[in-house]
């Protein structure tokens, strides 16, 4: 939801959710600086599918655009979206 609820789902459930994520350099390391800025609002970015090197299987990922058309009287209007796009309705 933008950059207030991170959700992680696997099969249905959720296993993990962050509020109000922000930038953290911890024990991060090879990050230009240039693109951390400590504590302020994730908003955009990458998303590692598993960033401590351990190892992972993974199946499926799928990412849910929370950009388009928040015009309820559209064919296409979902409840979900944060950013309205008006030129994506279909009428």
């Amino acid at each position: 939801m933008g950059d207030c609820i991170v959700k992680q789902v696997v099969n249905g459930d959720t296993v993990l959710t962050y509020t109000k994520p922000v930038h953290a350099l911890g024990v991060v390391t090879g990050f230009d600086p240039a693109q951390t800025h400590e504590g302020q609002a994730i908003k955009s970015g990458y998303i590692a599918r598993q960033a401590e090197g351990h190892n992972v299987d993974i199946k499926n990922v799928r990412l849910l655009n929370l950009e388009g058309c928040m015009d309820r009287s559209a064919r296409n209007y979902k409840s979900y979206y944060i950013k309205s796009n008006p030129s994506a309705c279909a009428q």
